[in-house]
């Protein structure tokens, strides 16, 4: 039997608002979606939220450059939790 944790991180972010360039949201959700651990993505532009589903530990670093690569930029760096 394999059994996998998995973690749901949410991210702050301003610059994400619902008049966001379709193109860098989606760009921004492949960023995320390449980072190894990240399984799942979802990018909510009403609420200026970023939400994560994760195998693990995700380097932190590699997550904050995707969304400010995006011309975004992450407010608030939640903790990671199991």
């Amino acid at each position: 039997m394999i059994t996998l944790a998995h973690s749901l991180v949410t991210y702050h972010v301003s610059g994400l608002e619902p008049d966001s360039c379709p193109h860098c949201v989606s760009a921004m959700k492949a960023a995320l979606a390449q980072l190894p651990g990240v399984v799942g993505v979802d990018v909510n532009q009403m609420t200026g939220k970023v939400s994560l589903l994760t195998e693990g530990m995700v380097e932190e670093s590699f997550v904050v450059a995707a969304i400010e690569d995006s011309g975004c930029v992450v407010d608030r760096v939640p903790r990671w939790h199991t």
